[in-house]
């Protein structure tokens, strides 16, 4: 297992990395002391003339640095274990609840479920909306 520490803050997308029709590029850049780094790059031979390989290695660019940053925070032995779909799945769960039908909460406790009720449901209406 490694324990060095990744590098912190979100990520950008970068489409001016080398361009041939036989290797496009596209680079992930992380801002660290007010400069841009080159983290990653997401790399592989086109299909046809640098059309179809270029906007998939763009799409793929994309997703990782939304999961990077949507994970910002989050420790990565968390991750490896699965915490993300988990979270998901008690967010699912949360929503399914019958919020009037054999639960006692305490006085104190119903602005606090309800709060969460409505966070997670917020959660699951990004996550539905999404194309």
């Amino acid at each position: 297992m490694i324990n060095a520490t990744h590098t912190p803050g979100k990520l950008t997308v970068s489409d001016f990395g080398h361009r041939s029709v036989n290797a496009p590029q596209c680079e992930l850049l992380a801002r660290l002391h007010g400069a841009d780094y080159r983290l990653a790059s997401v790399t592989y031979p086109t299909t046809t003339g640098d059309t179809v390989g270029a906007a998939e290695r763009l799409a793929n660019a994309r997703r990782l640095a939304a999961a990077w940053n949507a994970c910002d925070g989050l420790p990565t032995a968390a991750l490896e274990r699965g915490a993300v779909a988990e979270m998901l799945a008690a967010c699912r769960t949360l929503d399914g609840v019958d919020c009037c039908e054999g639960y006692s909460l305490g006085d104190a406790d119903y602005p606090k479920f309800w709060a969460a009720l409505a966070m997670a449901r917020a959660a699951l209406a990004k996550l539905e909306a999404a194309p």
